[in-house]
């Protein structure tokens, strides 16, 4: 619940916070991602005491979500680590025994729902091998490894609020409440960046050092 709490104050810090790529923004970047590691660790753990499908589907997609986005500027475009192929691998191996359990009735009444927060990270890693298998690839957009990261990070920070938020809450719409609130308003600010960048109406900003996420 701590490091919860501080993953939220951290994550909204950063994305709030101007420059981004400063002191002050890589700073709380950093904390967020430690205290979102933590959260998951702690979560791994008590799912092995009393599996919560909700809570762990939640766990794989807000840690790979962070972890690729922070990953995604560490590498500033150098090759993919082992740990990007395990930690990618390790999702789609994860949702392909998801899709067993939810056949042999271990996920219970919310099979639905895990199923289809897992199906958001097995995209988003399938996505990331494609682009670790194929480096050459050029997708028409300045500053892609930054669109990434502030997508991934805002997917990892929603996340986040929705297990805090059901874990605090009571019924179905405190689970989902952040997600309904958070994406549109992600989509927005992504579709932003998205066409300035893309049409060249923006001067994107470089990502040189390994957790800058740097957007003007």
């Amino acid at each position: 619940m701590v490091a919860g709490i501080i993953c939220l104050g951290a994550g909204a810090v950063a994305a709030f916070v101007k420059p981004k790529g400063g002191r002050r923004h890589v700073s709380s970047g950093r904390v967020f991602l430690y205290a979102l590691a933590v959260s998951a660790i702690t979560a791994g753990v008590l799912l092995c005491f009393r599996f919560q499908p909700f809570f762990f589907a939640l766990s794989v997609l807000s840690f790979y979500f962070g972890f690729s986005g922070y990953r995604v500027l560490a590498r500033n475009g150098n090759a993919a680590h082992f740990t990007d192929w395990f930690a990618a691998g390790g999702v789609v191996a994860v949702t392909t025994l998801s899709l067993w359990w939810g056949a042999t009735g271990v996920l219970g009444a919310d099979a639905g729902i895990v199923l289809g927060v897992l199906g958001l990270a097995v995209v988003a890693a399938l996505y990331d091998l494609w682009r670790f298998a194929f480096p050459r690839v050029v997708i028409p957009m300045r500053s892609l490894s930054t669109f990434e990261h502030l997508t991934k990070i805002g997917g990892a920070y929603i996340a986040v609020w929705c297990a805090f938020s059901a874990n605090v809450g009571t019924g179905v719409w405190s689970q989902i409440a952040p997600a309904l609130i958070g994406t549109p308003l992600l989509l927005i600010v992504a579709n932003r960046y998205w066409r300035k960048w893309r049409h060249g109406t923006a001067t994107a900003p470089t990502s040189g050092k390994a957790s800058s996420g740097a957007i003007e």
